[in-house]
């Protein structure tokens, strides 16, 4: 007989786990054998306690690292802030800042001052007026041309021309003349709508309102004609302060014509039923003469001052060459003029 094989002791033995642990497991021992505890994926700094090396359990170590997160993400907000205004404030320049906001409108406001004073001071349309007086030569001598269609139309024709004969030869002089010009101009093309229409003044009465216009406006002309003529007289310039101070003035010609022509167009209005009253009405503007509102703002000026009246004051400023120079400068008066004065 043979006695059976004894069964090898048993050893014991680690139960198989099909993947690693995060933490190793142990047999369990009658005495247990404190094991360092594993680090955890992020290191947090805690306070040390006096409580010896005693390791706590997980639940107890929960509300420390919450807190030390959460004061941590509070500090790095604190921190971006302060680096995201400090680099907002080295940008600061370079971005459109009030600063360059300021210089824009400034340049904005150069542009606006140089337009202003282009504007105020515009160069004087010597051709453009030329041309005007010629177009209205040529206007007159049609009119002359119709034989009297228009009652009294030929004397202020006559008048008319002679007036722009005498604008083209002292054009130079002063911007006065050149206002003058346009101002026949104007009143030629203003006769020239009335000649054609004619058949609106077919009744008595009309014609007679019309050709008592055209007398007025004939005699105003011939005035203002002389006004203009004064312009070629020696020492024109000082004199025309004491004209001026007497109310002999072109402003005042100018206004008085275009209130005759006014008239005319009223005529024209009740026969016509107010046709072309538009293009009528451009040619009532009356004209700015520089050189006599100038003059006539010093003779009001020092009059007030020195409580004289307006021909007191004329003969003052006659003498004063610095007046003259100022006003002749306002008024756009040729250079060689003032050395004649």
């Amino acid at each position: 007989t043979f006695s059976p094989t004894p069964r090898p002791t048993p050893h014991p033995t680690f139960s198989p786990t099909p993947r690693p642990t995060p933490y190793p497991t142990f047999s369990p021992a009658p005495t247990p054998i404190p094991t360092p505890p594993k680090p955890t994926p992020t290191p947090v700094l805690i306070a040390p306690s006096g409580g010896g090396g005693k390791k706590k359990s997980g639940g107890d170590s929960t509300p420390i690292i919450a807190g030390a997160a959460g004061g941590g993400a509070i500090v790095l907000f604190v921190i971006g802030f302060c680096v995201y205004c400090y680099f907002c404030r080295r940008r600061s320049p370079k971005s459109p800042s009030k600063a360059k906001l300021e210089r824009v409108s400034l340049e904005d406001d150069d542009d606006d001052e140089e337009a202003l004073h282009n504007n105020a001071n515009p160069p004087k349309p010597s051709e453009s007026a030329a041309a005007a007086r010629a177009n209205a030569r040529v206007t007159a001598d049609v009119l002359l041309s119709t034989g009297g269609m228009l009652p009294g139309i030929g004397a202020v024709c006559w008048a008319a021309k002679a007036i722009l004969i005498s604008c083209d030869e002292m054009e130079a002089k002063a911007a006065d003349i050149v206002a003058a010009g346009n101002r026949v101009c104007d009143t030629i093309s203003f006769l020239a709508i009335l000649s054609e229409n004619i058949s609106s003044f077919q009744t008595d009465d009309a014609k007679a309102l019309v050709q008592q216009h055209m007398f007025e406006l004939k005699d105003l002309l011939n005035k203002f004609q002389d006004a203009v003529a004064q312009f070629n007289e020696k020492g024109w310039l000082r004199r025309k302060w004491h004209s001026l101070a007497h109310g002999a003035m072109l402003t005042t010609l100018d206004r008085q014509i275009v209130a005759c022509l006014d008239k005319l167009q009223a005529v024209y209005n009740l026969a016509n039923d107010r046709q072309t009253k538009l293009q009528m009405d451009k040619l009532l503007k009356a004209q700015t003469y520089a050189l006599e509102v100038a003059m006539f703002k010093e003779i009001q000026a020092v009059s007030k001052k020195d409580g004289t009246t307006h021909e007191a004051a004329a003969e003052t400023l006659a003498k004063d060459d610095a007046a003259t120079k100022a006003v002749a400068q306002k008024g756009d008066v040729e250079s060689h003029e003032l050395l004649l004065e």
